[in-house]
This record gives structure tokens, sequence and C-alpha cells, in this order.
């Protein structure tokens, strides 16, 4: 049981159904308690060299949640960056192997806190 709802104890025994009392179905509706929208916090301005890579850190993008732990939030992209791509460099679970080089659309905030998440600067044109 959830920490201040229902009974540790056992249930008393069913009341016996009376036949001139009616029969109606309850229909419950539970709202959530974690309804707080979550606010971003966009940081310092993140430079990544033509061809290279570099971490994304909470110095860059941040997010809080009222009524949700902070480990607990992800980042999804509504769409891929233009000049290259988001990696995490953690390994898939029950696998050694980094995940380098691997694209991905969503990431944990957790992740950016222990440096696994990386801009990969991959198009670039050469021009300088």
């Amino acid at each position: 049981t959830e920490e201040g709802c229902c009974y540790e104890e056992p249930l008393p025994p069913p009341l016996p159904m009376h036949e001139d009392l009616p029969v109606y179905d309850l229909n419950i509706t539970v709202m959530p308690i974690n309804n707080q929208p979550p606010r971003i916090i966009i940081g310092e301005t993140f430079i990544v060299e033509e061809g290279s890579s570099a971490a994304i850190t909470v110095d860059h993008l941040c997010a809080i949640d009222a009524d949700s732990d902070i480990d607990e939030l992800t980042f999804v992209l509504w769409s891929p960056p233009q000049f290259g791509y988001i990696e995490n460099t953690l390994p898939s679970p029950g696998y050694e192997k980094s995940n380098m080089g691997i694209s991905i659309d969503s990431f944990d905030l957790k992740h950016m806190k222990d440096l696994h998440i990386n801009y990969v600067q991959s198009r670039h044109q050469k021009i300088e």
C-alpha cells in the first residue's frame, strides 16, 4: 500500500446484500498528484568546434519540476539537431560497449549531470 492510502489490516467482512435496496455502479476517477509543469532553464551558450563533440552539462540546460525527483526528468527532442546529433555514451543495460556514435532522441537529466550526454557536430561544410 502507498503511505497514507488504504488499510494494512484485513478488510472487514462484506455486508450482506439487501433485496430491497438498488445496486449502483460507481465510477471513480483518480486525479494525479504529479500535475505541476516542469520548468526548463537555458544556461550558458553551447559552443562546439566544427567536427568535434562536447558534453551538454547542467550549465547549458537544466530543468526542475516541483512534484518530480530531478533524476526522473527526461528531455525529448522534438526534432534532431541540424548539424549533428545527440549521443548518450552510457552502455545499454546489460552491455559493456559504449553507445558513442549512436543518435538519440531523448535523454535523462541524470545522465546529463553525469556527463554522458554529448552533442556531436558531424555535418560540417569545412568553410573557414
